[in-house]
């Protein structure tokens, strides 16, 4: 098909004769394209046409034009049609004038702007959910009836199922079609061109417009330009490089948009005037280049030679512009990099990159891709024949479909065996059809144990295929139904199989041999064998549930079977893992000669090589600092490289290509780049121009002429007012001085399209998805057809894997492999194993027993292990015995078979032990109250009546060797006359006891409310001699009214002491502030009976602290060699004399001054000397120059305004309630933390209380200095200036 591009010549024509511009010839259509009425009068009128945006039209419609009406009025409304006839057609939209005259404003722009109204919605092209071989309502279509995967290329007219352009319009937009389709693609020049029937990408659009998927997205990804033919509505598709040909043939295999035409404009002609500029910030040098995905990325420093993401290209203008040594350098590392050598030695047959890659294609092999060459085994290939080889097998002589117990269905209720025989129809059929039983015409006949009913199979990918047609008019089949456990667990094993795909292979290796079956199983990738291994694992589960396990007797030999097989398979598995260890090795040591390649065989300590550096940066050595002048940088980003469903082998191919598409654009980015744009009189209003008047077009090549030299530019834009003829604005698109490189030209001027969709765009490539969705297509070739889909959590040496068959736990042993002992839980069982699953040591669930009493088989829940042990077992019954006894416990109550009840090794609590007493005496009291029980423990009997003709107690567990007994007969003890019925004892020396007379003996300690001991009488209320009382001057006395030592020393009970000094001391109620541990030694003086104060009339003098609880008065001195603290008031009349603190609470409270107090003291409650400011106090006086003490710190303080929180000052304070101006003292702390108070808390950090003038003023005055130091040199330089 030819190109078809809009030329502007249709629309902006001029009258030969009389030079004047004819404007368009106006039609008003509706969206059918029914005409409505032609536009006859209309003014103001211009055009735009552009390459990379909607063209537009302008015009003004009068309502009267020479007293006569508008025709089409009243339809020039939104969204009509106007068609400029032979050039285009355009969606309209109107504005309505009504003042002197009423006028319509019409601004239409081309038609294609429907196209950005049409959403795409769940669009998915050649992406990897499309190829996973299951039909999709987005890739049914696909997969033919062999399951072979059908890609969608770009355009295909034979195939439009399979052709992009025929898809994006075929459900939303079939008004429009596909019209001139470049024959090829090519992404650059440089690229062998691609049919476009074999030419394929990835993409997912949902919720893109029609317009920006082909515009930006496709455009973009296949390096094409999209041209809209709005008389017809016909999509034109063209190829952004230049014409291409065949070199042996001639013939045409690319066509470039646009022509180079003859066209040449100067400012002596056409022109008047012609605008040159440059963009220098669009050259760059030194891409750091990003793919699709981290993968891809990270992949690329191995891909390049020069070990780094980065590609460096400089053109010659850069070049001339460095340094002589610098300028060589890098042309000769430039030239290394290009050298045929150094390709080889990288990209050749044995280079390093080359042998990587055989490297981790071996590694893909061994990991995912091996397998045995495929059956040519034949099967059905529609519906019909599935449905004939089905009915076969279900009705074949001696078969039948097993379920687990026949005797639970009826001819009423039967679903279960429906649900059978469907599930097991299923497995016996193509994965691709799909077996339904027509639940209607089912049927079960109990006595004869057979199903009848229909049967359709469906075919669920590629073309709809069902067999019978119209499922109602099948044949009724006849299935017979058994109960046999053996043939029932066979088909449920077939069953788990079919779900991992693996019946197909367990039934080709069902007569092989151990050695056989190895050989086989060794023709696995390492992932295929572990999908083997899961399946067989999940018939292991199935067996465990069905209680085919070992037992005493024999091992079932389906169990036995399947053991074999998991073994077998594991086995593999570890030979496949010594085989990647191998390749992983040979991988390290490529990975050591690629880091020898890349630094230089002499940087290395034992080199194993002879290379030279191929760093940019260790080739530059000491120039690299003025490299780095020269350095402009930016990223190369190419979303289309991406490594999903791809090995690491293929990743690196896919970087290399990434690679070599940044060193072409790294070519075009470092050249010096400019643009042009003209403003051109009217050539069509030139006879002369005629023949030239098609070839002036968008996308077309003029030349414009400059005093220096001849540009050739294409044209990208053309803008005419109808009522100024005689000018035409022309833009150009490619930057001037790449010429060569269409493709990059047009690219950038299709990179100024804008998205026209109102809605957001979502749409997202495929191949821009990078790694973030897991892909079917990927699972195929990286799990080997995984039969079960794995979650595996390892942590340290234990490993819990959840697959089909149940979760898995499994140990690894000090020798790095997994022990025998694992667990599995399944569906209704949860089992142990020691032996790895020859036997099951413990099953908890649904099994199969014989039962001790009725000695007949059961299937029942529980939990069958050799032991079992906890705090609580529970239930109605309890058997526990063998051959030699048993002990059967029910609610009736405890039956012993031979044998008897006793505890061993029984050590009683000693009378130490008084938590253990106590708690026995709750057993007691509680076994007592309420309804009382008996209770037998290991050490101890309680019952409400205990009976028997003796007891005998005694404490073996503590050296005392107490006993205690009751002996109604009596018990004698040597050195005492008669027996005693109750004793206590040690060692056999009765400590107390009581005869069978009555009379007791006591020896040891005794409480009692009267009697005697020595010379004290003991009565209830005292303790004292001769009788004496308080109030006595002799004898002793303890008791209700106090304490007396004859006549020197007394304590009331009001707790006033009295010494013989008359020196008083007592206790009164706690004061304000806790004395606290440090006040121990203190001598106390304190509010006395008779007087509020204490009055000494001599010196007196405390050599420790002194503290002083009320009031103190004295007449001469007070000397403290400590510390001296005082709860009240303190008198003094001659000299107070303190080596330690002085503490006065009465002067302190909560509230404060906001002037400043002649007496101070802090919220330590001391008072203490203010450190003074001579300079005999003082050392290592300097001028201010820490930066600690920097003064301009105190600019940064901050000066605020804030209240006292109230009760912090007095009410009748002059500042109480006001705002003040000030600072905040943790504010001082943090930025001039010299001037601040602080202490320390417990905890050692700072507590901040105020800020201080002492330090503030001077850092202040030094600041006031340097201001008038600076006010006097400005003042000089005003005096200077002013002469």
């Amino acid at each position: 098909m030819k190109q078809t591009i809009r030329q502007p010549c249709r629309i902006i024509r001029t009258d030969r004769y009389t030079g004047k511009v004819e404007p368009p010839s106006l039609l008003l259509m509706n969206r059918t394209f029914q005409p409505i009425g032609k536009i006859g009068r209309f003014e103001n009128w211009h055009i735009s046409l552009s390459a990379n945006a909607l063209d537009e039209i302008c015009f003004e419609v009068h309502k009267f034009a020479d007293g006569k009406p508008c025709p089409v009025w009243d339809m020039l409304t939104d969204l009509k049609i106007v068609y400029a006839e032979g050039f285009g057609k355009f969606e309209i939209s109107v504005d309505y004038t009504d003042s002197a005259e009423t006028v319509k404003f019409i601004h239409g722009v081309s038609l294609e702007t429907e196209l950005t109204q049409i959403m795409l919605r769940d669009f998915y092209v050649n992406d990897a959910d499309a190829g996973d071989m299951s039909a999709t309502d987005y890739s049914n279509k696909d997969i033919d009836k062999e399951e072979t995967f059908t890609p969608t290329v770009f355009y295909n007219q034979k195939d439009p199922e399979h052709s992009l352009l025929h898809r994006v319009l075929a459900d939303k937009a079939p008004h429009w079609s596909i019209g001139y389709v470049t024959p090829c693609i090519a992404l650059d020049e440089e690229e062998a061109p691609k049919p476009v029937s074999s030419f394929q990408r990835s993409f997912t659009a949902d919720g893109e417009s029609i317009y920006d998927f082909l515009t930006e997205t496709v455009a973009k990804e296949c390096n094409v330009a999209f041209l809209f033919d709005t008389i017809d509505r016909k999509i034109n598709c063209y190829s952004l490089c230049e014409d291409a040909f065949d070199p042996e043939t001639g013939n045409l295999t690319v066509a470039g948009i646009g022509e180079d035409t003859a066209v040449l404009v100067s400012k002596t002609r056409l022109s008047s005037e012609i605008t040159l500029s440059s963009n220098k910030d669009g050259i760059k040098n030194c891409f750091r280049v990003e793919g699709g995905d981290d993968m891809i990325t990270d992949l690329l420093r191995a891909v390049n030679p020069n070990g780094s993401g980065y590609v460096y290209r400089f053109s010659q203008f850069q070049y001339d512009d460095m340094p002589k040594a610098l300028r060589e350098r890098l042309q000769e590392y430039q030239a290394m990099m290009e050298d045929q050598n150094t390709q080889d030695a990288y990209y050749g047959e044995n280079g390093i990159y080359t042998r990587l890659c055989r490297a981790y294609d071996d590694l893909a092999r061994y990991e995912s891709a091996m397998m045995p060459e495929p059956s040519s085994e034949n099967t059905p290939a529609d519906a019909k024949e599935q449905y004939e080889a089905l009915v076969a097998k279900l009705t074949a002589k001696g078969f039948s479909v097993a379920v687990s117990s026949v005797n639970t269905y009826n001819d009423n209720l039967f679903a279960g065996v429906t649900n059978n025989i469907e599930a097991y129809a299923q497995i016996l059929t193509s994965s691709e059809f799909d077996v339904k039983i027509l639940r209607d015409t089912a049927s079960y006949h109990s006595s004869s144990e057979t199903w009848h009913g229909q049967f359709q199979v469906i075919r669920h990918t590629g073309e709809k295929d069902a067999y019978p047609a119209d499922a109602s008019l099948g044949n009724i089949i006849t299935i017979k139904v058994t109960k046999d456990p053996a043939a029932f667990a066979r088909q449920k094993i077939e069953k788990e199989l079919a779900k991992g795909s693996m019946l197909g292979v367990d039934l080709s290796v069902a007569e092989m041999n151990e050695q056989d079956l190895l050989n086989h199983f060794r023709q696995y990738s390492l992932n295929r064998l572990k999908s083997f291994y899961d399946g067989y694992n999940s018939c292991i589960s199935v067996l465990i549930g069905l209680g085919k396990t070992e037992t005493s007797d024999s091992q079932d030999p389906l169990y036995s079977r399947y053991e074999t097989r998991l073994k077998t398979v594991e086995q593999a598995m570890e030979e496949r893992k010594a085989d990647i260890e191998n390749v992983n090795g040979r991988i390290q040591t490529l990975e050591s000669e690629q880091k020898e390649f890349l630094y230089g065989s002499s940087a290395m300590a034992q080199p194993l090589f002879s290379y030279q550096p191929h760093d940019l940066k260790t080739c530059l050595g000491s120039l690299y600092a003025e490299f780095c002048k020269y350095r402009r940088e930016d990223a190369y980003t190419n979303n289309s490289y991406t490594s999903e469903g791809l090995d690491t082998a293929k990743c690196l191919e896919k970087a290399k290509k990434l690679l070599d598409a940044a060193h072409r654009e790294a070519k075009k980015a470092c050249r010096l780049q400019r643009t042009a744009s003209a403003s051109l009189h009217n050539l069509f209003a030139l006879p002369e121009f005629e023949p030239l008047y098609d070839k002036f077009a968008l996308y077309n090549y003029i030349r414009i002429r400059t005093e220096d030299e001849v540009l050739k530019l294409r044209i990208a834009g053309i803008e005419f007012h109808g009522e100024t003829a005689h000018e035409v604005q022309v833009t150009f698109a490619e930057h001037v001085d790449v010429v060569s490189s269409a493709a990059q030209t047009v690219r950038q001027t299709l990179q100024q399209a804008a998205q026209m969709s109102e809605s957001y765009p979502s749409t997202v490539l495929q191949a821009e998805k990078g790694n973030q969705a897991e892909q079917k297509l990927q699972e195929i070739e990286t799990n080997g057809l995984d039969a079960g889909k794995n979650m595996v959590t390892n942590s340290e040496n234990n490993e819990i894997t959840i697959t089909r068959s149940g979760i898995i736990g499994k140990c690894m042993n000090d020798e790095g492999s997994y022990g025998d002992r694992q667990f599995r839980i399944t569906g209704n069982t949860m089992a142990f194993t020691d032996d790895n699953w020859k036997s099951v040591r413990v099953a908890i669930g649904e099994n199969t027993f014989r039962h001790p009493l009725t000695e007949s088989k059961e299937t029942q829940y529980g939990i069958f292990a050799e032991n079992i042990i906890g705090n609580l077992i529970a239930g109605e019954k309890m058997y526990i015995g063998n051959k030699e006894g048993n002990v059967f416990i029910t609610e009736s109550g405890i039956r012993i078979g031979k044998g008897t009840i006793s505890w061993d090794g029984v050590n009683p609590p000693g009378m130490e032990d008084i938590g253990g007493l106590t708690e026995f005496k709750h057993k007691v009291n509680a076994a007592l109250t309420g309804s009382p029980t008996t209770e037998i423990g290991s050490d101890y009997v309680i019952s409400p009546k205990i009976g028997g003709g003796y007891l005998y107690i005694k404490d073996t567990k503590n050296d005392t060797k107490t006993s205690v007994e009751i002996n109604p007969n009596g018990t004698n003890f040597a050195g005492h006359n008669g027996s005693y019925a109750f004793n206590v004892s040690k060692d056999g020396t009765i400590i107390m006891g009581v005869k069978n007379d009555g009379s007791g003996y006591f020896r040891g300690e005794i409480q009692a409310n009267s009697g005697k001991i020595a010379n004290f009488n003991i009565s209830t209320d005292k303790i004292c001699t001769d009788e004496t009382e308080f109030k006595d001057s002799t004898g002793i006395y303890f008791g209700k009214d106090g304490l007396r030592i004859g006549d020197n020393f007394k304590v009331e009970s009001d707790g006033t002491m009295c010494l013989k000094n008359s020196l008083y001391m007592w206790y009164e109620d706690e004061y304000e502030n806790d004395g606290g541990p440090g006040y121990r030694e203190c001598f106390v003086i304190g509010k006395s009976a008779d007087a509020d104060m204490l009055t000494a009339k001599l010196t007196t003098s405390f050599e420790s602290n002194v503290f002083v609880l009320g009031s103190l008065s004295l007449d001469q001195y007070l000397t403290v060699n400590e510390e001296a603290n005082f709860m009240k008031s303190i008198s003094i009349k001659r000299i107070l004399e303190l080596d330690g603190d002085l503490i006065a609470h009465g002067v302190y409270n909560n509230q404060h001054d906001s002037s400043t107090p002649n007496l101070r003291i802090g919220s330590g409650h001391k008072i203490k000397r203010i450190a003074e400011s001579s300079r005999k106090f003082k050392n290592s006086i300097k001028l201010v120059n820490s930066d600690e003490l920097n003064p301009q710190k105190l600019y940064d303080i901050n000066v605020v305004q804030y209240k006292f929180n109230e009760n912090y000052l007095a009410k009748e304070d002059q500042r109480h309630g006001k705002d003040v101006i000030g600072f905040i003292a943790e504010d001082v702390y943090e930025k001039y933390p010299i001037a601040a108070d602080y202490s320390f808390d417990k905890n050692g950090a700072p507590v901040v209380h105020d800020w201080n003038l002492r330090y503030m003023v001077p850092a202040m005055l030094k600041l006031i200095q340097e201001q008038k130091q600076q006010l006097f040199q400005l003042d000089q330089e005003v005096k200077s200036l002013k002469q």
